[in-house]
């Protein structure tokens, strides 16, 4: 059975399903998925909880654990989290397998980083959808962005006025880490209610000559003149580093994920230039924005800033700053 993030919401039978499949790269909603379905086993009392992150090949002691009772909690979840979207047929089949003999008091929940037409066309999923709970995270349809942006600001408690809300929807039009990111800190700093127009372009560095958007821009269109341009004007504006982050972040799953005819026409173009790299250079990029999520969180040395430069140049194609490209 199909369902979207927010169709989880009146899913009541998670006790009576056993197997769930995440599919698609958009983070907000694959990580929204991932924790609703923590909340679901938490319901139910206490479980061991194990995860794999496989780099290659699916080892089979994750298929020899999986069917091994637990001696500490009867109750267990599985996550595998699957490095991108192809997997080998050995570990397609292992997991088919696993769809025929489910473990009494055992959940299996596996994201796939790709809702491509060959990953939803091929076998693997077709059996998952027939015999499990397949939760599709497609990217927001920003004909209904506004609507989005509401439903999120109520979630946080945020409040705007007329203006306020048009200028976060177009400043954010079809980024939901910069949507929630920006959310995030208007609900932080504890704004005037309503907020205005211009509490939001304080937040989101809309009164600088460029943000997030044109340094992304300038990245996928490999110019690292512009990037590094663009990144000074960012550095200057004392712009919120999770926001640029996420914004980087999410062209970078545009790019392999091929948002469709929804994205302006402008946007394809830059899109299918940067597709010229190739996935495996795409995929490197989202490996190394992951390291810089830690810097920018504190969590390892760094200034948040010069990673994120790092980060904009390597994805405009300049190699030789500390690691290959």
């Amino acid at each position: 059975m199909k369902h979207t993030p927010r169709q989880l919401e009146s899913f009541d039978r998670f006790g009576e399903s056993p197997f769930w499949l995440i599919a698609g790269a958009e983070p907000v909603l694959v990580g929204e998925t991932w924790r609703w379905i923590r909340d679901r086993m938490e319901r139910m009392g206490p479980f061991e909880r194990r995860i794999f992150r496989p780099e290659r090949v699916l080892d089979p002691a994750f298929f020899d654990d999986y069917r091994t009772p637990s001696l500490f909690s009867e109750r267990r979840l599985f996550e595998l989290h699957l490095p991108g979207p192809s997997l080998s047929a050995a570990g397609a089949s292992g997991l088919g397998d696993l769809l025929e003999h489910a473990v009494p008091s055992t959940w299996l929940a596996v994201h796939v980083p790709s809702l491509d037409r060959t990953v939803r066309q091929g076998a693997f999923y077709g059996r998952f959808v027939s015999r499990a709970q397949v939760v599709e995270c497609w990217p927001p349809d920003t004909a209904r962005w506004g609507t989005e942006v509401e439903r999120r600001a109520r979630v946080h408690g945020v409040v705007f006025d007329a203006d306020g809300r048009e200028l976060l929807a177009s400043l954010t039009e079809g980024n939901l880490l910069g949507l929630e990111a920006a959310l995030e800190i208007l609900e932080l700093n504890e704004p005037d209610r309503p907020v205005t127009g211009a509490q939001v372009a304080s937040v989101l560095g809309a009164s600088s000559h460029y943000g997030p958007f044109d340094l992304a821009e300038a990245a996928l269109n490999g110019n690292p003149g512009q990037v590094f341009e663009r990144m000074q004007a960012i550095f200057g504006a004392a712009a919120e580093w999770p926001l640029v982050l996420g914004t980087l972040v999410h062209e970078i799953r545009a790019v392999l994920t091929s948002p469709g005819p929804q994205a302006p026409a402008r946007k394809q173009v830059v899109y299918e230039k940067a597709r010229r790299r190739g996935r495996a250079f795409w995929y490197r990029r989202l490996e190394e924005a992951a390291r810089v999520d830690l810097v920018v969180k504190g969590r390892q040395p760094g200034r948040p800033g010069d990673a994120l430069l790092t980060l904009a140049l390597h994805m405009s194609g300049v190699r030789g700053i500390g690691e290959r490209t």
